[in-house]
C-alpha cells in the first residue's frame, strides 16, 4: 500500500508539471488573390507582398492600404520604410502610410525573398541577372558587382557585405570591393548570415558553417538535402528528410528533431522556432525543440514571420494567419503551482496514513 501511495505522488506531479502540445487556431485569417511570397511584421501591421502587389494588414485586420503590381512582389523589407522588390525589375520604397516614395529599374529582377537587405551602406539587390546593385536610400543607383550567378540572399553587415549565389558566397566590402570568394563544391540550396557566421546548406546534405572572414569553422553532413537554416545565437537546420536540429556556433548538435514533413520556411527570435511545413502546418518550438502548439493552414507555407511575439504565415493560396506568442500567464502558473501543491498534500496524507 505504501508503495502504491508513493508511485501515485510520483504520477501526480509529474503529470501537473508537464508541458501539453495542443492544436491553436490562429486569431484571424485573410485571403488575398493568389500566392503570399514575402510577408514582414512592422510596428503593427503586416506587410505582405504578392502575386497582385504590396497590401498593408493591420493586427485588427483591417486592409490598411495596397499598391497594385503588373508583377508578383518577390522580396519586402520594412525597417521603417518599406521596401518592396518585384520580378519585373522594379524596386520600390513606400512610408508606412502607403505613400509611394520612389521607384527605379534594375536590370534583371529579384527572385529571391532573402535577396533584398538594407543597412547604412544603402539597399542592396540580388538580380536573377548575377549581379548585385547598391542603391541610397532614396533609390539612387551606387554601384554593381557580378557575382556570376542568380543571387539568392545578401545581407548588409556592419562594415561588409555577403552575398550568396546557388554556387558561391562573395564576402564585400561597403563600396562593392571583393573581400573574398568561396568557391563551394556543389549547390547552395540554404543559407544563413548574421554578424559573426556564414552558414550554406547544399543539395547533397552538407553544412558549412564560416567566420565572418570567410574562413570555414566546420562541417558537416546531416544526411539530407538542406533546405532551410536559421543563424543566431545557435544554427537551426532543417533538411528535406522532415528533420529539424540545433547546433551549437562551435559545431555540437544540441537536438534533433523528427517533424514528419519538409520545412518550407523556418524563423526565431531566439526563445521560439517558427516553422511552415509541407503538410500544411505552421509548427512552434521552444529552443529545446519541445513543440508548443500547431495549428493548420489552407495551402502550403510559404513563408513564417516571428516579430516582437507577433506570428504570421502565408501560403500558396493567398492566405495570412496571425498568431501572437504565448506569454507565461502569472495566472495559469499560480494554477499550475496551486495544483501541485495541493496533489503533493494530498499525497502526503495518503502516504502517512498508508504508514499507519
Amino acid at each position: 500500500m505504501r508503495w502504491t501511495a508513493l508511485a501515485v505522488f510520483v504520477l501526480l506531479a509529474g503529470a501537473a508539471s508537464g508541458e501539453n502540445v495542443y492544436k491553436q487556431e490562429p486569431l484571424w485569417s485573410y485571403t488575398f488573390e493568389g500566392k503570399v511570397n514575402s510577408l514582414r511584421a512592422q510596428n503593427d501591421s503586416v506587410i505582405v507582398g504578392g502575386e497582385d502587389g504590396i497590401h498593408s494588414l493591420g493586427y485588427s485586420r483591417t486592409l490598411r492600404w495596397s499598391h497594385d503590381t503588373e508583377y508578383a512582389v518577390t522580396s519586402i523589407l520594412a525597417n521603417g520604410e518599406i521596401t518592396a522588390a518585384s520580378s519585373d525589375g522594379y524596386v520600390r520604397a513606400f512610408s508606412q502610410a502607403g505613400t509611394m516614395l520612389w521607384e527605379r529599374t534594375i536590370p534583371g529582377y529579384v527572385n529571391y525573398v532573402d535577396a533584398v537587405d538594407s543597412g547604412e551602406g544603402g539597399i542592396i539587390c540580388g538580380s536573377m541577372d548575377g549581379f548585385v546593385y547598391m542603391l541610397d536610400k532614396e533609390g539612387v543607383f551606387k554601384w554593381k558587382r557580378l557575382i556570376g550567378s542568380y543571387v539568392v540572399k545578401t545581407r548588409i553587415l556592419s562594415d561588409r557585405i555577403v552575398a550568396v549565389s546557388d554556387r558561391q558566397v562573395y564576402i564585400l566590402d561597403l563600396d562593392g570591393t571583393v573581400r573574398r570568394v568561396l568557391n563551394i563544391t556543389g549547390y547552395i540550396l540554404s543559407s544563413g548570415v548574421e554578424e559573426d557566421r556564414i552558414a550554406v546548406g547544399l543539395d547533397d546534405g552538407v553544412l558549412y558553417v564560416f567566420n565572418r572572414s570567410g574562413d570555414l569553422l566546420w562541417n558537416q553532413n546531416i544526411g539530407s538535402r538542406v533546405d532551410q537554416i536559421h543563424v543566431g545565437g545557435e544554427i537551426i537546420v532543417a533538411s528535406k528528410d522532415g528533420r529539424m536540429a540545433l547546433y551549437s556556433l562551435g559545431g555540437e548538435r544540441m537536438w534533433v528533431r523528427e517533424l514528419g514533413a519538409a520545412v518550407v520556411s523556418l524563423e526565431s527570435d531566439g526563445e521560439y522556432i517558427l516553422t511552415g511545413t509541407s503538410d500544411n502546418k505552421v509548427h512552434l518550438y521552444d529552443m529545446k525543440g519541445n513543440i508548443r502548439w500547431f495549428y493548420e493552414t489552407n495551402g502550403k507555407p510559404t513563408r513564417v514571420s516571428l516579430n516582437e511575439r507577433n506570428i504570421i504565415s502565408g501560403t500558396q493560396t493567398g492566405r495570412v494567419y496571425y498568431s501572437k506568442l504565448p506569454k507565461r500567464d502569472v495566472k495559469v502558473s499560480f494554477m499550475l503551482a496551486a495544483t501541485i501543491i495541493l496533489l503533493v498534500g494530498t499525497a502526503i496524507v495518503v502516504v502517512s496514513r498508508s504508514w499507519r
